[in-house]
């Protein structure tokens, strides 16, 4: 095994170990916080969620895509590494501004602005991150080890300091501070590697006229993945936002093994596409079948033992939980096919206009029937309306990853 092997393996734990500390909060947030202060961590994580989309602009593959091309020429490197900066801080300022309309319009953040201000931080910091540069390098290593330390740090403190829901602001708060600790010292280590090079706006209006198309697919797709308790708050109350939650965590959980799948693949899909399509091909189908198989034994899992899993894990108090979670139990298999056919697939091969467009029609028809059946039905409607959505996508995707050459 070649040392880049043993450093994408390496990677790949500690990505597990990234997604795993989110994981180990959720009893605590169920148990501790109730179902009312699980539903503002929610509402405060998905706000950040889409403010970290922004402020990232697609550049977790945008960027690594020229990194790649040129991680062998020092000075390309600086240039590159200036300009996503620079674009990135320039979002960042526009995200200030802007969500400032986002706490007047959204309820809880009217009445927990704490939580508004803590969870625009991290949405901010989450933004900024280095990853970009260090897997395009192929520093897996590197790369975990700052966004792993960032969240046990931040766990650490919570497990410390939060003990009842009105301490839903300080999770946010306290992932901000840590995250950015270690964002500062990945800027010492990056500039270790390449010369200083000044921002400059013509360098940073480059990359982002670049990273359109794959900012569009990544905002759209966070209004189906990530603006659910959002949409919900509008509807409903934080009790509801909180057993909707909770079921949408639980269902992703089999996810987790293949999450960082994206980071360490997507590079090394791009590189073998253009010397060798086929073998490229056959990887994806080999990591679909794999992902597939597993996802449907924990989507039988899930479903068969709902009522325990929710009981362990959440608490007495998330029983109305139970029957969302059989409903989205079959989300997980949905989404590891389209990530394998969409993100690791078609954009390896260009097709971001395809993705930008069956993400903006699935957006939409999801905002709609997700708002319809939260209003009739409650939490229930809302599990629904995210596996009719995310069935939509799989379709399309499907259709356009068979027009591929290679891929039929």
């Amino acid at each position: 095994m070649s040392q880049r092997s043993r450093d994408a393996v390496i990677y790949y734990g500690m990505q597990l170990g990234i997604l795993g500390v989110p994981i180990l909060l959720i009893p605590f947030y169920g148990h501790v916080l109730g179902a009312a202060g699980f539903g503002l961590v929610s509402q405060g994580q998905a706000f950040a969620t889409i403010i970290a989309i922004i402020v990232d602009y697609g550049f977790q593959l945008t960027a690594v895509r020229n990194v790649v091309a040129s991680r062998d020429d020092p000075q390309a490197l600086g240039r590159i590494f200036a300009d996503v900066l620079a674009a990135k801080f320039f979002l960042a300022f526009l995200v200030v501004l802007g969500s400032i309309a986002v706490f007047f319009l959204v309820p809880v953040f009217r009445t927990e602005p704490l939580l508004y201000i803590a969870s625009l931080a991290f949405g901010i910091v989450q933004g900024l991150s280095l990853y970009w540069y260090f897997c395009g390098r192929l520093h897996y290593i590197t790369a975990g080890c700052l966004e792993l330390g960032g969240r046990l740090l931040a766990a650490a403190l919570i497990f410390a300091i939060v003990r009842d829901a009105s301490h839903a602001w300080l999770v946010q708060a306290l992932f901000a501070l840590s995250m950015g600790a270690f964002f500062i010292l990945g800027l010492g280590i990056a500039y270790r590697h390449v010369p200083f090079t000044p921002f400059s706006i013509k360098g940073a209006r480059a990359m982002l006229s670049t990273g359109t198309h794959i900012f569009t697919l990544a905002v759209v797709g966070a209004i189906y993945s990530n603006a659910n308790v959002l949409l919900l708050g509008f509807v409903a109350s934080p009790v509801i936002v909180g057993i909707f939650s909770g079921a949408e965590k639980i269902a992703k959980l089999s996810i987790t093994p293949f999450a960082p799948i994206r980071q360490i693949f997507f590079p090394m899909v791009t590189a073998k596409r253009a010397d060798d399509p086929r073998s490229a091909w056959l990887l994806i189908r080999r990591l679909m079948l794999v992902s597939m198989s597993f996802c449907a034994i924990v989507a039988i899992v899930i479903f068969v033992f709902a009522e325990p899993i929710v009981e362990i894990v959440l608490g007495p108090t998330f029983l109305p939980s139970i029957p969302v979670l059989r409903v989205m139990a079959v989300t997980p298999i949905l989404l590891v096919v389209t990530e394998c056919l969409g993100t690791l697939w078609l954009l390896p091969n260009r097709m971001d206009k395809v993705m930008t467009c069956i993400m903006a029609i699935s957006g939409a028809f999801h905002v709609l029937l997700f708002m319809v059946l939260s209003k009739s039905f409650g939490a229930v409607g809302s599990g629904v309306a995210v596996v009719a959505s995310q069935f939509l996508i799989f379709v399309l995707v499907y259709w356009a990853a068979r027009s591929v050459p290679k891929c039929a």
